[in-house]
């Protein structure tokens, strides 16, 4: 699979199902569930709306990346408390946005790679001046195939 370009997305129109796993400690899988999301093509890039559950919680969300894939809008019931996060990338890498003290922040990413019949979003999250740590896996294929 390849790190997806925006007009890969173009592709990814349309409804996906799978499965997605959340780790809350690196390495410690802590739920994998079903989870559905739609993509959009929009004047603005691309809307990816999802529903699931993680353990009991009922999840929403919804990420909206730019035209240049450099910009994710990120909204999630359960992660960021249905607060939006600003997420840009630097360089060469997925985008990205930074949270908690000034003095040592956490970072947070979103990587979204798409092949015909197969999308992979993946959110990984990493402590000061440490590797990031997958966070967020969701595994989705076309329901009709």
């Amino acid at each position: 699979m390849n790190m997806s370009k925006p007009r890969d997305l173009d592709d990814a129109v349309g409804r996906w199902s799978g499965t997605w796993s959340t780790w809350l400690q690196p390495g410690v899988l802590h739920d994998t569930s079903a989870i559905d999301l739609d993509v959009d093509a929009t004047s603005d890039g691309w809307t990816l709306t999802y529903s699931g559950s993680i353990g009991d919680d009922d999840v929403t969300g919804r990420m909206l990346v730019s035209p240049d894939g450099t910009t994710i809008r990120w909204t999630d019931t359960w992660h960021t408390g249905g607060e939006e996060q600003l997420l840009i990338g630097e360089d060469s890498g997925a985008p990205s946005y930074r949270y908690g003290p000034d003095d040592a922040p956490w970072t947070w990413s979103i990587a979204i790679e798409s092949q015909p019949g197969q999308l992979v979003i993946r959110h990984f999250n990493a402590p000061p001046d440490n590797d990031p740590a997958l966070a967020v896996e969701m595994n989705l294929t076309r329901p009709d195939k």
